[in-house]
């Protein structure tokens, strides 16, 4: 009786044989609490960092809990590219996993805000880079990195924020 192992490749017994991108099968689930203190006196839109992220990790959810403040009833959170330390990060796309979440009201328990006002429900589960406008035809070099930011439309005031992302990490 010979033994069979199976490393790379999964579902060889598929027809035809199939593959699982790299983070969707074997990743290390990982999670970054951000909590963020919006400034007395904000601009309009001001870009709230959150974490760093590998191109290649996939966001399976972001939770927020945060005081009421009645003028954030229109936050983004989005995929930027880090430019350095004083500097505002470049956009990739500001509201690609959040779009228009409603934290006006005081959330006490940590509740999904992922996909909220999001129509494309095939976006879910996709490595960073593939939200590029490029998209997979221009795959990054390994290590590089992404900002994942939040953006208040309107101008919120003083609240606290806290940020619950959990990701996989390929690594």
């Amino acid at each position: 009786m010979s033994a069979t192992e199976s490393s790379i490749m999964t579902n060889v017994i598929a027809s035809p044989a199939v593959m699982h991108p790299v983070g969707e099968k074997h990743a290390r689930q990982r999670v970054d609490i951000c909590r963020v203190v919006v400034p007395a006196s904000p601009g309009a839109g001001e870009i709230l960092r959150l974490t760093k992220m590998k191109a290649h990790n996939r966001i399976t959810s972001i939770r927020t809990v945060n005081d009421a403040d009645a003028n954030a009833t229109d936050v983004n959170v989005g995929i930027w590219t880090p430019s350095g330390t004083t500097a505002d990060p470049v956009v990739i796309d500001a509201d690609g996993l959040v779009d228009g979440a409603d934290l006006s009201s005081a959330i006490a328990f940590p509740t999904e805000i992922l996909g909220t006002g999001l129509t494309n429900p095939e976006d879910f589960g996709k490595a960073l880079w593939e939200y590029c406008a490029a998209g997979p035809a221009s795959a990054p070099t390994p290590g590089t990195e992404y900002e994942i930011c939040a953006q208040i439309v309107g101008d919120a005031v003083g609240c606290d924020q806290t940020y619950i992302i959990e990701y996989t990490a390929g690594d």
